[in-house]
């Protein structure tokens, strides 16, 4: 008997159950800027469990002189992670947390390459060059950024980069796998080049084929628990963000089947959002988003909302829109439709253009963390 997969979904449904407002969403309005990152262009964020800092995908589009940096969570101090460069265009990754399943190393970090050709961003606007990495390949490391394998997953026949982003199935929906979002840069609805391939890839890594082959360009991805009264048609789904459509997408993990919802038909959204980024709110976590800037001082920076802050959000599902405006929209399924609030509205004062957003333990205990390992169920609910 697996403990963990019988066990933590009855705890994730009764903590969820709890926590997840009934009448409304309750959550702040205000972040407050963590780290400065002028000049820096970040995309991608996630927590490294290992250091108990901040990983950062930097110096997009070409990624030189690095790839990545850390950020000290308490003094902001920022680092190169490792000495990964040349992997281009917006580079996503994800970390092994404490209790995430058989055969993963809790502290490693798996990545997208990017791809060896450049190309024309909005065909016509500005360029990507040529970068050093494998479109094909998931690359694995270890939690101080040293190169493990670059070829931990083979992605059979891809040609796109991984644009829609990684993540790692957290709610026991898709075998605990590692979930892989195929997509080039699009341009909205009639772009030939507007698909998105699905993968998951499981702990011993090796060759993979995708599960779902979706006409729309992807970005941003989830799982989503299993729990039909609080999350609706998303439960036990992949759900993945298609910001060019105004949409959200399922995905089905087990039949690869995939469903468009509109956010704009108000018969079953009341808040419209274009999705760039999107979590489901884990408790005791603190908040973090990257701004990529706008405008005509653009400041590129992280920042932070504690977990205080993000208790009435816990259990919602919070996606990031990008641009026009950036804001944050947290959702709750009513039984009827999804009722969605404006957490954060950007403009003065806010992020002027998100990207990716992250979780990090608020009060983590690295030594508990690694004799615990992955025995822990305390990071996924």
């Amino acid at each position: 008997m697996n403990v963990k997969k019988s066990v933590l979904p009855v705890l994730l449904a009764v903590t969820l159950a709890l926590l997840i407002p009934k009448s409304g969403i309750f959550g702040f309005s205000a972040l407050t800027p963590f780290a400065q990152l002028p000049g820096l262009l970040p995309i991608g964020i996630d927590w490294l469990p290992s250091s108990n800092q901040l990983m950062v995908s930097v110096n997009w589009p070409g990624g030189t002189p690095n790839n990545f940096i850390s950020i000290n969570r308490s003094t902001a101090a920022i680092a190169n992670w490792g000495t990964t460069a040349g992997w281009n265009d917006e580079v996503y990754f994800t970390s092994v947390r404490p209790g995430q399943g058989p055969g993963w190393v809790t502290g490693q970090v798996f990545s997208a390459e990017g791809s060896t050709p450049g190309y024309l961003q909005d065909h016509s606007l500005c360029c990507v060059p040529p970068g050093t990495g494998d479109v094909t390949k998931i690359a694995q490391f270890d939690g101080n950024g040293n190169l493990l394998n670059a070829s931990f997953a083979t992605l059979v026949g891809e040609t796109k980069r991984k644009r829609g982003g990684l993540t790692f199935d957290r709610f026991g929906v898709a075998n605990g796998d590692l979930i892989v979002i195929a997509s080039n840069y699009s341009v909205g609805p009639g772009d030939s080049g507007d698909v998105s391939d699905v993968y998951l890839i499981g702990s011993a890594g090796g060759f993979y084929t995708p599960i779902s082959h979706v006409p729309m360009h992807l970005e941003g991805v989830t799982t989503v628990p299993n729990n039909s009264s609080l999350y609706g048609p998303f439960a036990g789904k992949i759900l993945a963000g298609a910001e060019d459509y105004h949409a959200l997408v399922t995905i089905d993990p087990t039949f690869g089947t995939y469903t468009v919802y509109d956010t704009t038909d108000t018969t079953k959204f009341s808040v419209p959002v274009d999705g760039e980024d999107l979590w489901v709110v884990p408790a005791n976590h603190d908040f973090y988003a990257v701004d990529n800037g706008a405008g005509a001082t653009p400041v590129q920076q992280i920042w932070t909302a504690s977990a205080s802050q993000m208790t009435g959000l816990v259990g919602t599902i919070l996606v990031a829109q990008e641009l026009n405006p950036a804001q944050l929209v947290s959702y709750v399924w009513n039984g009827a439709m999804f009722v969605g609030q404006v957490v954060n509205p950007g403009g003065t004062g806010n992020p002027q253009h998100y990207e990716h957003i992250t979780f990090a333990p608020s009060t983590p205990s690295i030594s508990l963390i690694k004799k615990i390992g992955r025995a822990s169920c305390r990071e996924r609910v």
